[in-house]
């Protein structure tokens, strides 16, 4: 059974390398095609050498920075022309245990249906980026009604991708695709690692606007819930707090809403025209 290893990477090669050098692959008897997705990376040393461990090593080579997300979605469009049965999904800069691969795929031959995610156990940002992380996290709950605490890092078989792509909206955010569109999810918990080296692209605002989008995905279910909520306020509070609420509540509809149709207006109608070239690195 084929398993491709999914990794996008922006310029951090070095990290890269010292992810596929890891003891984990260095000692599985199974050996896994690589697809890196590369997202435009201004710095163009692969640094790869000596992967004697992998069957096959792609770098596919973006036209222009689209973001870890639509990376992977591009990245998820070229493995539908391939021959693989299973993809894992996950960040190239160390902040995922590549020793959890061998459970995802033990857990994957047990529940052949079922979805595999990471759940982040613990994470490890400053102080007011987890703050503002955990608020998301909460009202994400309280609007939609989903907890979703995992990014990338998952194991998809072929129908999964055949089904995410179709939805067309893993564009806009990936981890609320996931849970919006597959009932059978299984979740593992691992703390998120330190990264090999370098610094996070992610800040307070990317974080807030990546938080938004993950939102707007979940439109439907908040549109549903909070009109809930408001009614439930309407017949058993005073008029002043409907009021508040239904404004606050118009507010956010408003706002991820915008965010998802400007999203829309950026997503192409082939990902594959977003790919600049492709290098085989290893057959």
């Amino acid at each position: 059974m084929k398993t491709t290893i999914l990794l996008p990477v922006y310029n951090d090669w070095l990290s890269l390398e010292k992810l596929l050098k890891k003891k984990f692959f260095l000692k599985s008897k199974k050996k896994f095609n690589i697809l890196i997705i590369n997202d435009n990376s201004y710095k163009k040393k692969y640094n790869l050498k000596n992967l004697n461990t992998f069957n096959k090593i792609t770098i596919v080579n973006l036209k222009k920075n689209l973001g870890s997300q639509r990376a992977i979605t591009v990245g998820l469009s070229f493995l539908k022309k391939i021959n693989t049965d299973k993809v894992i999904i996950m960040d190239s800069d160390g902040e995922d245990n590549p020793a959890l691969i061998q459970k995802m795929l033990n857990l994957s031959k047990e529940n052949s249906n079922t979805v595999i995610v990471v759940n982040r156990s613990k994470r490890i940002e400053h102080f007011f980026f987890r703050i503002i992380y955990n608020v998301h996290i909460y009202f994400l709950f309280f609007a939609t009604g989903k907890i979703i605490k995992f990014g990338n890092y998952s194991l998809l078989s072929k129908h999964h991708i055949m089904q995410l792509l179709n939805s067309h909206h893993s564009w806009i955010a990936y981890s609320s695709t996931i849970a919006q569109k597959f009932k059978k999810i299984f979740y593992i918990y691992a703390p998120k690692e330190k990264r090999y080296g370098g610094k996070s692209n992610m800040n307070i605002l990317n974080l807030f606007y990546h938080c938004l989008r993950i939102h707007s995905v979940l439109k439907n279910n908040a549109l549903f819930n909070l009109s809930f909520y408001n009614f439930v306020i309407f017949i058993f509070f005073s008029k002043s707090l409907f009021t508040f609420f239904l404004i606050l509540s118009v507010t956010y509809l408003c706002v991820v809403n915008i965010i998802f149709y400007l999203s829309k207006l950026k997503q192409p109608k082939d990902y594959l025209k977003e790919i600049k070239n492709i290098e085989v690195i290893k057959k």
